[in-house]
């Protein structure tokens, strides 16, 4: 019987919870719960042509969008960077939570659907050598695995490079955001003539990350047309979550310390 019980809660899993509210779920879209599934912050109506993020109806580009060139075609985020989004995105990158890649792969391809978008591989945005053995993963490329895979198309995770160890984009404004990026990444040579990309990062904020990979990837690697796909957007309100996410790396270098002390 325990073996019978064991096959059976393979495929029919009890004390599944909800990603977000942690309520009992049976096997259910995105593993949430319907009230969670149904408030989710899905982005929609008007959105800016080349960033994604919503605006105003008559307006075709947002401020942010006007005030820079841009070496990508467009950029398609699936959620806004709420409250719960943040939480989610955090336990995916600090948390060891690489089971949720999965899940906000089946969110952001569901996002992908509404626009016709045609690439033909998929590149993550790198880490440095030095964080990744940090955290032991790259959660874009998590995501793009889980993206790639769903979707039968080919990751690329080796031409893309990393090349400079920044400060990270969360303690910075967003104009330093940009300075911060310059030089940062670069190719090992391998040549992406005449297909189109799609860079895959976990969330959208100026846009200086994704628009310097896309630079190299058109300058170095000869991509045709670079797009890019994010899990959220932070609808420019970096500051407000610039300020939280400070917060959380003080408080995590304060308890090091005091584990040190111990």
């Amino acid at each position: 019987m325990k073996i019978m019980h064991a096959i059976l809660n393979i495929f029919y899993p009890n004390h599944i919870k909800c990603v977000l509210c942690n309520k009992e779920i049976s096997n259910e879209k995105y593993d949430m719960c319907e009230k969670c599934r149904n408030s989710l912050p899905l982005l929609g109506g008007n959105l800016c042509l080349r960033c994604g993020q919503e605006i105003l109806e008559h307006n075709k580009y947002c401020d942010n969008c006007k005030r820079h060139t841009w070496c990508f075609e467009k950029a398609i985020s699936a959620v806004k960077y709420t409250d719960k989004m943040i939480s989610l995105v955090h336990r995916l990158k600090y948390h060891n939570g690489k089971y949720l890649a999965d899940i906000m792969a089946d969110i952001m391809i569901d996002g992908l659907k509404n626009f016709d978008i045609p690439f033909d591989i998929i590149v993550p945005v790198p880490m440095s050598v030095q964080k990744q053995k940090s955290r032991g993963y790259n959660q874009a490329e998590l995501l793009a695995n889980a993206v790639a895979t769903k979707l039968n198309k080919p990751v690329d995770t080796t031409t893309l490079l990393r090349i400079r160890e920044n400060i990270s984009q969360t303690e910075l404004s967003a104009k330093n955001r940009w300075d911060n990026m310059q030089g940062a990444f670069a190719t090992n040579g391998h040549s992406f003539a005449g297909q189109n990309v799609l860079i895959i990062d976990d969330v959208y904020t100026t846009g200086a990350t994704v628009n310097e990979c896309s630079k190299i990837l058109k300058t170095k690697s000869h991509a045709n047309c670079v797009y890019i796909l994010t899990f959220a957007h932070s609808q420019g309100q970096e500051n407000k979550h610039n300020k939280k996410e400070q917060k959380r790396i003080i408080k995590q270098k304060l308890k090091k310390e005091k584990n040190r002390k111990i």
